[in-house]
């Protein structure tokens, strides 16, 4: 997946994640027994659960795993925050 693509933001105690898979190109004879998605746009919400501080959150992509790090503090604005994703 692009990089350009992914965008990460926290509101109200749930990370946010968006983007967009390209469509994978499939030969004309190709079968498969399961797939979730071919592509398209996606976004999906993990409640965290406790107190972060937003402001510090930070988020690395490595061999397609997606790691994002939230200090424990408790964030009284609780406005949605972008956070950058680095390879």
């Amino acid at each position: 997946m692009p990089l350009d693509t992914l965008k990460l933001s926290a509101l109200g105690g749930a990370l946010i994640i968006k983007g967009e898979r390209p469509r994978a190109q499939t030969a004309a004879q190709a079968k498969f027994h399961c797939m979730e998605r071919l592509g398209g746009k996606f976004r999906r919400v993990v409640p965290l659960g406790t107190a972060i501080n937003t402001r510090d959150a930070r988020a690395t992509i490595r061999n397609g795993v997606l790691e994002v790090f939230f200090p424990r503090v408790s964030n009284r604005r609780g406005e949605e925050v972008a956070i950058p994703v680095t390879r």
